[in-house]
């Protein structure tokens, strides 16, 4: 079945913008920020995660806050032990950045004091290396997912105070009109 349309210039011209748009699809790979000072996690983490994400990589802090202001990532999957910059600081400076974004720290070294402060700056997992792999995949499936309700809910939020203003808007341009259609009548004593 062919369907023919006929076009105004400018129309022609909105739909070429249109159809030259990149739009995201649902299909796209989820990007993802592996965060470890070491070679072999960092690969390991990429490997188990590759098929389902889009994962970036970075040895640092300076390098990670690059990569998250570059790329659309939802979810950090961090050391806890880095020379200079620890994760649980690291952590810290995401949240400051992006508090949607979601953050898993991984450690060696199970301390309950590190995994409080990692807890109270808004880890979303603390795990012990070496991981279990399918608890990793768990957690980093329920992390994006948490990080995607909470953008979609912001999403809503901003939507429904925009539609409120443009209520608001309308109500006073609606009573604008109403009462420049009205006739003035001039009281005379």
């Amino acid at each position: 079945m062919e369907v023919s349309a006929k076009f105004c210039t400018s129309d022609k011209e909105t739909l070429n913008e249109v159809q030259n748009t990149t739009i995201p699809t649902p299909s796209e790979k989820k990007q993802l920020l592996v965060v470890d000072d070491e070679y072999g996690p960092r690969q390991s983490l990429r490997m188990l995660l590759k098929e389902h994400y889009e994962v970036h990589m970075a040895e640092g802090a300076s390098e990670a806050m690059a990569l998250l202001k570059e790329h659309p990532i939802g979810l950090v999957v961090s050391d806890i032990r880095m020379p200079k910059v620890t994760g649980v600081e690291l952590l810290k400076q995401i949240k400051e950045y992006n508090s949607e974004i979601e953050v898993i720290i991984m450690t060696g070294y199970g301390e309950l004091e590190t995994a409080m402060k990692a807890v109270e700056y808004g880890a979303n997992s603390y795990i012990e290396k070496p991981f279990d792999t399918k608890h990793m995949l768990d957690c980093v499936n329920a992390a994006y997912d948490k990080h995607e309700t909470e953008h979609n809910r912001r999403l809503m939020e901003d939507l429904a105070l925009e539609a409120s203003r443009f209520e608001t808007l309308g109500r006073f341009v609606s009573g604008t009109m109403h009462d420049l259609g009205t006739p003035l009548t001039i009281l005379s004593s």
